[in-house]
């Protein structure tokens, strides 16, 4: 007997979200389903400046991000139920992005609730650290 290709497809990257959800347990809470794509990347980074202590990402259920999305720093990113983010994202999370309920971010898009400080004009803008401030969708 035949497995349909639909059905294998949906089974491989039902498996591949399990490895993904595993593989970055440690950053994920999630309280429903939250299907990661193939190329997901999750990494902790602590820059000057940066107010979190350990990158968290609190899914409420039903959520989907997509095939190649970063998602990096030390803040916290909440996603509201049945929300969506396409492939290719850039998420910089140095204090906290809340994504609501039923909200779709397409391909390509970059969110970040920090920015390089440029208070000061005789020492240069990688040198100043960063100043950040909660995103909400």
């Amino acid at each position: 007997m035949e497995v349909p290709t639909a059905r294998l497809e949906r089974w491989w990257r039902g498996l591949v979200s399990r490895v993904l959800r595993l593989r970055y347990r440690s950053y994920i809470s999630a309280t429903g389903p939250l299907y990661l794509h193939p190329r997901v990347v999750i990494r902790q980074i602590r820059p000057e400046g940066a107010r979190g202590e350990s990158l968290t990402i609190v899914a409420a259920g039903h959520n989907s991000i997509g095939l190649g999305t970063i998602i990096q720093s030390c803040g916290t990113l909440h996603l509201g139920e049945r929300s969506f983010v396409g492939d290719c994202c850039g998420l910089g999370c140095n204090h906290r992005i809340t994504i609501g309920n039923d909200v779709m971010i397409a391909q390509a898009v970059s969110i970040r609730d920090s920015d390089h400080a440029t208070e000061r004009l005789d020492i240069p803008m990688n040198r100043q650290g960063i100043v950040t401030s909660p995103v909400t969708i």
